[in-house]
């Protein structure tokens, strides 16, 4: 035990100041209220002296590095580095969440997924990569990944577990839809009792879906063709599929029964992405373009710079159908405004109640019509005969009323 003023350092007491000019030993912090220099501990909130390591709360053993880390750092390797700003947790680094505080922070103990890359539903990472440990409600599949939801409940039949202990209504890409006694199931039969299609990773054998043996794609005899590869392939090579992600693009993309060019990666039935100078539109993959002409007969370049079928609302390719508003591959099917066709590729002459000026067909403006018919004549004749008597009715009443009072007053006499 040393005097008051002094503090043991390595069995020995020395005086407890310090300032800049006199740091404190490893493992004590300078206290700035008494410049006296005060052991760290794991509720401190100062910056522990730790050698060349910085922003610690308490020192590891073997020095130069960090036990804990003082508020608003990350240990990570034995070093404390400031926590990063975020709005999701995949904006953080790798084994880290986006906190409540909107700061990235080190996974252990959290209520929210952890960032394992790719893995999902992790509690924190392994050091291999995937999940670990998985959050509440999932277990982990084949990659690692906490995919697979956990249901303690009843699902029933022609849905899935989705979550902890949820159920949602079919098709399934991942997780077993409940088709009574049939397994491996993405979608049901009307009856509830078969397989209608299968999981990502099965295939349909004899009404049945059998989970395929490792490095099976599906069989095909057709390029044009790819319903008989697994989901996310296509046929390129009879008689093997090929993954979508492998494929130039025109090729079809079998995504659960469905098959979409151009297509790379599936979202269940329909297509995620698309190939580059593919537009992804509700779930198709449409050509990129930059005007009509650039797409196919028959249509337009659409707003979001995908060539999709005319729809009357913008310039139209109609391969020089003349003032021609809507088309197919041979004929034109709807006129520009003010026009009407001539022939199947033209729109040529004006619509009725059009006149051409310009080479512009533009509406006939009606006349005013300053000629009063008869009825018109009629009417008002009438109505000024009735203004008229009405007149004279009044006249009379004021010449008469007179003479009336003036015999009245005789008779009284």
């Amino acid at each position: 035990m040393c005097l008051k003023g002094y503090y043991v350092h390595n069995g020995e007491c020395l005086i407890n100041k310090c300032d800049s000019k006199n740091p404190c030993f490893d493992n004590f912090y300078c206290d700035p209220a008494t410049n006296s220099c005060t052991q760290c501990s794991s509720i401190g909130t100062y910056d522990c002296n730790c050698g060349s390591a910085q922003n610690c709360q308490t020192c590891a053993a073997q020095g130069d590095t960090c036990q804990n880390c003082i508020r608003g750092y990350n240990l990570i390797n034995g070093s404390c580095y400031p926590k990063l700003p975020c709005l999701h947790t995949a904006d953080c680094p790798l084994n880290q969440y986006c906190g409540s505080d909107n700061k990235c922070d080190i996974c252990f103990g959290q209520p929210t997924s952890c960032n394992c890359g790719s893995a999902i539903n992790c509690y924190y990472c392994g050091a291999s990569g995937g999940c670990a440990s998985c959050l509440p409600g999932y277990g982990t599949d084949q990659i690692f990944s906490c995919s697979i939801p956990i249901c303690s409940i009843e699902i029933p039949p022609g849905s899935y577990c989705s979550g902890p202990d949820a159920a949602s209504k079919c098709p399934s890409a991942t997780t077993a839809c409940n088709c009574g006694f049939a397994q491996n199931c993405s979608q049901c039969t009307a009856d509830l009792s078969h397989c209608e299609d299968c999981l990502d990773d099965s295939i349909m054998i004899d009404n049945e879906c059998v989970i395929a043996p490792p490095g099976y794609t599906g069989v095909c005899n057709d390029p044009s063709d790819s319903s008989k590869c697994l989901s996310g392939f296509a046929c390129i090579l009879v008689p093997t599929c090929h993954s979508c992600q492998n494929v130039s693009a025109g090729y079809l993309c079998n995504c659960h029964g469905k098959q979409y060019a151009s297509c790379i990666q599936c979202d269940r039935d329909k297509c995620g992405v698309c190939f580059t100078h593919f537009v992804l539109i509700d779930g198709k993959c449409e050509t990129e373009c930059q005007a009509s002409s650039e797409c196919k007969i028959g249509q337009q370049c659409g707003r979001q710079r995908a060539c999709q079928d005319c729809n009357g609302q913008m310039e139209c390719n109609c391969d020089g159908m003349l003032n021609c508003k809507e088309c197919n591959d041979t004929s034109c099917t709807v006129c520009q405004y003010g026009w009407k066709q001539t022939d199947k590729s033209s729109c040529a002459k004006c619509a009725s109640g059009f006149v051409m000026s310009d080479g512009i067909c533009n509406r006939v403006e009606k006349p005013e019509n300053k000629v009063l018919t008869a009825i018109n004549i009629i009417g008002m004749v009438f109505a000024l005969i009735i203004i008229i008597c009405g007149i004279l009715g009044i006249i009379i009443y004021y010449v008469r009323r007179p003479k009336r009072h003036t015999f009245q007053h005789s008779m009284a006499r």
